[in-house]
């Protein structure tokens, strides 16, 4: 992300994400050269459950809540069936970003648990993106024992291939399709075909309705810290900011003063790459200190040099990067289309984190590994295409989701994208997080 040349103010996820239709958005119309033009809008005004409805089920929330309240990171693999998913119509960064939010097996394992609680049985409520996002997950079916065998000979392809892979037939996904058409009442007309505003949409909705579901089934203090966050610097607690969130510091320094310090939540980090040729450069520009004009001394009341530093304060167990390959500048926008170097395994140096986050958190714990990749293929920002690779861990292999193509691919294929197909989501695990079944 550009680090801001002012405080990045406290706020909660919540105040976070809130849509505002007179913020001026970052996002790119993408037209899917292969689909028939299509408004979507995809960004949710979520109703926390407990408002004036006549859909609310309470028993239904209080078990949800109960759940949600209770639950721990499980990152067991899934051991899923690979299934491409069927475009209706410019509807490819929707399959992109919900391919990759399958092969994340924490989110996975929460909604799998979640639909056991959660008998919408189709009816309108007041958790829409809960339900939609639970019956699309348990569209999904684990793969039979036997197929496990294929572990004990990942080693010799161990850079995937062509593999036989087992997959179920292609999926169209109605039910999200009917989501985003529950949500789309208050929103701006063809605006949102940008995968990473949908990703955000998405895990929004999800940490808001949970957040309005632990509201509004909690006891007194637990519900109202569940909204606030800790004293140390939490932000509301849900399971999608357990597995998403991480958390930002903003100091400034001035001569003479003592160091403030501001904090801001997000689900995917943003990344400057205009200069950048691979991801190490960008984080080291996310982080580099900037010079600060203007600021006056509290001691003396003049101005005094002064330098900004954005740091990490908090990792996630699941890092979601957002490579920023729409340059958007006074001739319009473009496509950043340059090679860029990512790693398969990525190590968060001390030099990223805030002092904070050196003192808590152990070497060992900064360690992550690529699991998916979204692409934007095409040479125009306007236009292009997004598809999903993603590393299925009972297969050992990276498996290529283009809409209802689902085929192996090699680990070099996924690392290394031609032409005018480049990365535009990373999505990282933590090492020691995700474990097999």
């Amino acid at each position: 992300m550009s680090v801001p040349s002012v405080p990045i103010p406290n706020r909660s996820w919540a105040s976070l994400f809130k849509s505002n239709s007179d913020a001026p958005r970052n996002s790119v119309i993408v037209e899917d050269k292969r689909a028939a033009d299509e408004e979507v809008e995809v960004c949710p005004s979520v109703k926390h459950p407990g408002d004036s409805e006549s859909c609310v089920d309470t028993d239904r929330h209080r078990r949800m809540g109960k759940y949600i309240n209770g639950h721990c990171v499980d990152g067991r693999a899934a051991n899923l069936r690979p299934r491409g998913l069927i475009n209706p119509g410019n509807f490819c960064f929707m399959n992109a970003v919900l391919q990759a939010l399958v092969a994340c097996s924490p989110l996975f394992n929460l909604l799998s648990g979640l639909s056991q609680v959660n008998a919408s049985n189709g009816k309108r409520t007041s958790t829409p993106v809960i339900d939609g996002m639970c019956h699309f997950a348990m569209e999904f079916d684990r793969l039979p024992m036997n197929a496990t065998k294929v572990k004990n000979t990942r080693r010799r392809r161990s850079e995937g291939g062509n593999r036989t892979i087992i997959t179920d037939v292609s999926l169209m996904p109605s039910r999200m399709h009917q989501m985003l058409g529950d949500i789309r009442s208050d929103m701006v007309t063809g605006r949102q075909q940008d995968a990473e505003e949908y990703l955000g949409c998405i895990l929004n909705g999800l940490h808001e309705e949970m957040l309005g579901l632990t509201k509004a089934t909690g006891n007194g203090a637990d519900a109202e810290a569940a909204e606030v966050g800790s004293v140390s610097g939490g932000f509301g607690r849900t399971p999608i900011a357990d597995i998403f969130g991480g958390l930002l510091r903003s100091r400034i320094h001035r001569d003479g003063d003592r160091a403030t310090d501001n904090f801001e939540p997000f689900f995917t980090l943003q990344l400057d790459i205009r200069r950048a040729r691979t991801v190490r450069e960008a984080l080291e520009t996310l982080v580099a200190k900037q010079s600060l004009e203007g600021l006056v001394s509290s001691r003396t009341n003049r101005v005094v040099e002064a330098w900004q530093q954005v740091t990490l304060d908090e990792l996630p167990v699941i890092l979601v990067l957002h490579l920023k390959c729409f340059d958007f500048g006074y001739g319009g926008c473009r496509k950043i289309t340059r090679a860029l170097e990512y790693p398969l395994e990525l190590s968060i140096d001390g030099n990223l984190l805030s002092t904070n986050a050196c003192l808590t958190t152990q070497k060992k714990g900064r360690r992550y590994k690529l699991f998916a990749v979204v692409y934007h293929d095409g040479r125009e920002a306007g236009r292009g295409h997004y598809l999903t690779d993603a590393f299925h861990s009972t297969y050992g292999s990276w498996i290529r989701y283009d809409d209802a193509s689902v085929r192996p691919v090699q680990q070099d294929d996924a690392l290394k994208p031609q032409g005018d197909r480049v990365p535009y989501l990373l999505f990282y695990r933590h090492s020691d997080t995700v474990k097999r079944k």
